[in-house]
């Protein structure tokens, strides 16, 4: 998280900041005050920004003007690399109101943006965005996170599972014994891969459901659907158990379960 800085101190160490590019660029203001801008700045700086890591942009139109302040976290030299995360204000003069849109959303109406009567509610819309912007840029994308790790536990399995190409019955479900024989394969890959979790102290309820899933896969399906589903649910535990539990996981289905699906 950025550290805190009081508006004062921001302003008297950078005495000149109005007048930095890129935040402050040589344009017809409309009806934007320096106390407009000089709010906005404030606000800024008391969320420990600097000034110079936003860009704006104004266009008039008929009714009124709109202006985009884009935050790029760049250098001057960078200026022209503005990210994703914007701030929209727009004066309608005509009906006397602004219409407010960001990314992250600072409304209740979301990035699309909503209309406001008062500078005053540009002001707390502005100041919502820079927290959730803070948010957005320094936290981590767990999904992301969740995503690069299933793909390296796939990766890993693939070193240690080989889905067999069997020519035959594929597509033909278990019949009764072979499903005898699938369950019981799967019941000795539950209690191995129950053991890695209890060591790592993982939820093991959330890896036996998955490892049911395994089971009534193979109820009434096609063999090669559920190997197909074997591979999915097998990544999906090497992931919450780690890429390094892959190889064990790996050799016990290639041992135990694979082998029990073949015709």
């Amino acid at each position: 998280m950025r550290g805190s800085a009081s508006v004062s101190d921001y302003l008297n160490r950078v005495p000149h900041a109005l007048s930095m590019e890129p935040f402050v660029n040589n344009i017809n203001r409309f009806d934007f005050s320096k106390f407009h801008w000089n709010t906005l700045v404030g606000i800024i700086a008391k969320k420990g920004y600097n000034p110079i890591e936003f860009k704006r942009e104004v266009t008039s139109e008929n009714m009124g003007h709109q202006t985009v302040i884009h935050f790029n976290g760049k250098t001057p030299v960078d200026i022209d690399e503005i990210t994703e995360y914007y701030f929209v204000i727009h004066t309608d003069q005509h009906e006397g109101s602004y219409h407010v849109g960001s990314f992250p959303a600072s409304g209740q109406s979301g990035f699309m943006g909503e209309a406001v009567y008062s500078w005053e509610s540009v002001v707390e819309r502005f100041d919502i965005w820079l927290t959730r912007l803070s948010e957005e840029i320094d936290k981590p994308d767990l999904w992301s996170m969740y995503e690069r790790d299933w793909m390296d536990a796939h990766e890993a399995l693939a070193n240690y599972v080989s889905l067999p190409q069997v020519p035959g019955p594929m597509d033909r479900p278990l019949s009764a014994n072979e499903e005898s024989r699938f369950s019981d394969a799967v019941n000795s890959l539950q209690q191995a891969i129950l053991a890695l979790a209890e060591q790592q102290n993982k939820a093991a309820e959330l890896i036996s459901i998955n490892l049911e899933a395994i089971r009534e896969a193979g109820k009434a399906r096609p063999r090669g659907v559920i190997l197909g589903i074997l591979g999915q649910i097998l990544t999906s535990v090497a992931t919450d158990l780690g890429k390094d539990a892959a190889k064990e996981i790996g050799t016990l289905a290639q041992e135990l379960v694979i082998p029990s699906l073949l015709p």
